[in-house]
């Protein structure tokens, strides 16, 4: 049984490749955050902007399996969480700690 309004969501996800590439982006780093006791390796690991950046890159290429679409879909997904963030939080954020 298909819902009568999934034929244009899929339709429209299927074309603008970027938003499943950010959707995707989302559910790999915010869906550990069901984890309660993270390894300390992945905690120290964490705090290092080019594995962020490494990371956010192999989650947003694991769905693509485009470069150029992964790129603007981690621009995109920057520009977003930044957007989500209070004034006081945009206060507090460096280069190294934007994602």
């Amino acid at each position: 049984m298909k819902l009568p309004f999934t034929n244009n969501i899929e339709t429209f996800i299927r074309k603008y490749g970027v938003i499943f590439t950010v959707v995707v982006m989302y559910q790999g780093l915010f869906g550990g955050l069901a984890i309660s006791n993270e390894p300390s390796v992945l905690m120290k690991l964490n705090k290092n902007i080019i594995f962020k950046l490494f990371t956010l890159f192999a989650v947003g290429f694991t769905a693509t399996r485009d470069i150029e679409t992964t790129l603007i879909g981690m621009f995109l997904f920057i520009v977003i969480l930044h957007l989500l963030r209070t004034p006081e939080e945009r206060k507090n954020i460096t280069f190294k700690n934007i994602i």
